[in-house]
């Protein structure tokens, strides 16, 4: 079982490592206060909760990049989308 939180996204930064309940939270705290590091975004995706790694590149005006291939600015609407979140109350009713 992994020891992430269903429906959250992790900044993995050199074991220090945040966890974030929303894709803005995330995206304000990359731009604001990761500026000119190199970090990785990991979450769970849909269906199954199988595990994604983003590498991200923050520059120096807080613009969030992917930090290989072809470098494009990162798509928060699509981890938005795919992100895994588990509905409790359902969970407790199975």
């Amino acid at each position: 079982m992994s020891n992430q939180l269903n429906g959250y996204i992790k900044i993995k930064d050199f074991g220090r490592d945040r966890l974030f309940p929303t894709v803005n939270d995330l995206k304000k705290a990359l731009s604001e206060q990761y500026k000119g590091q190199h970090v990785s975004i990991v979450y769970q995706t849909k269906p199954s909760g199988l595990t994604r790694t983003v590498f991200v590149s923050v520059d120096d005006a807080g613009g969030v990049n992917r930090s290989y291939g072809d470098q494009a600015s990162v798509d928060f609407s699509a981890i938005e989308d795919e992100l895994y979140v588990i509905d409790c109350a359902q969970e407790a009713s199975a």
